[in-house]
């Protein structure tokens, strides 16, 4: 079930029709000023969606696809809604017969108040600038670390069909709870195939895309911030947040490259063979020859 809050009117059937949209962001720090407005309110049979809010997680079975302030997208519980959203962002808004009123939608506090500011000293925003592009460099370019894992993720996504990444997805929102498990119990599943599910390792790589977390999250906003305070003496504004936000980005991503080191094994790549799949899917995984260390499939 899904409840329009913009004129978007955004359709949510499928944990996919959240999780696949395009700026989705499955890791989000609990900070009022990110949530922007609410773009629908889903109702789930069970509890299958995971909010993105990093001090929760929570499985839950109803909740808000959230608009953030870097214009991407997170789903949200009603308890951390309720905890970090207005109250009156939270009521679909009535449909109104004038036209003029296609142009609002309703927004949260932050959008409507100015986001808190601090003053940095310009040579300590120059340093750490310079240690931020550093740290992110050598992420990117150490042995499997963040370049490798783009790559493998990418890759991966490609060669294996998208039902077998819904059933990841779904199994690290909480794997006992998952409809990956009700579908092995229902199909009887040999013991087997149960270890190998609860065994599956690195499916935190799943929770976010390290891609936005370093590029679009960090890089791309402190260019422009580079770009702004050039010429520039004294000091520099900059969110009240900024570091906190760009060291959470930067640990998420590391965490992420830890995690992919796990998910991309031999062994770790063999039980996704024991994951429940339509015939076509199913051989389809069984029949893919995966590179863990380059990042690819194989060549026959």
């Amino acid at each position: 079930m899904t409840n329009f809050y913009t004129e978007d009117r955004v359709s949510i059937n499928t944990l996919e029709d959240i999780v696949n949209r395009p700026h989705f962001e499955a890791s989000v720090p609990p900070s009022e000023s990110r949530l922007k407005y609410v773009l629908a309110y889903y109702s789930f049979p069970r509890k299958i969606a995971s909010c993105s809010i990093t001090n929760c997680y929570q499985n839950h079975k109803k909740g808000y696809l959230v608009r953030l302030s870097n214009e991407g997208e997170c789903s949200i519980c009603e308890s951390c809604a309720e905890r970090l959203m207005d109250p009156a962002t939270l009521i679909p808004p009535k449909v109104s017969r004038s036209r003029s009123s296609r142009t609002s939608s309703p927004l949260t506090r932050s959008s409507t108040v100015r986001p808190v500011t601090q003053n940095m000293d310009l040579d300590t925003f120059v340093s750490e600038s310079s240690q931020i592009k550093e740290r992110i460099k050598e992420l990117k370019q150490m042995p499997k670390g963040a370049n490798w894992l783009f790559q493998s993720l990418s890759n991966f996504k490609k060669a294996y069909p998208s039902e077998l990444i819904v059933a990841l997805k779904n199994l690290q929102a909480g794997k006992e709870e998952s409809s990956v498990f009700e579908l092995l119990i229902e199909n009887n599943a040999n013991d087997q195939q149960l270890r190998d599910i609860e065994q599956l390792d690195g499916l935190g790589i799943f929770v976010a895309d390290i891609r936005n977390l370093l590029i679009e999250g960090v890089l791309k906003p402190l260019i422009k911030l580079d770009e702004e305070t050039e010429g520039l003496k004294g000091s520099v504004e900059i969110s009240a947040d900024w570091t906190d936000q760009v060291e959470h980005n930067i640990v998420t991503a590391e965490n992420l490259t830890i995690e992919a080191r796990l998910f991309f094994t031999e062994e770790n790549i063999k039980r996704l063979k024991s994951i429940p799949l339509s015939d076509k899917a199913a051989k389809t995984v069984r029949t893919v020859r995966w590179d863990c260390d380059k990042g690819v499939v194989k060549s026959s």
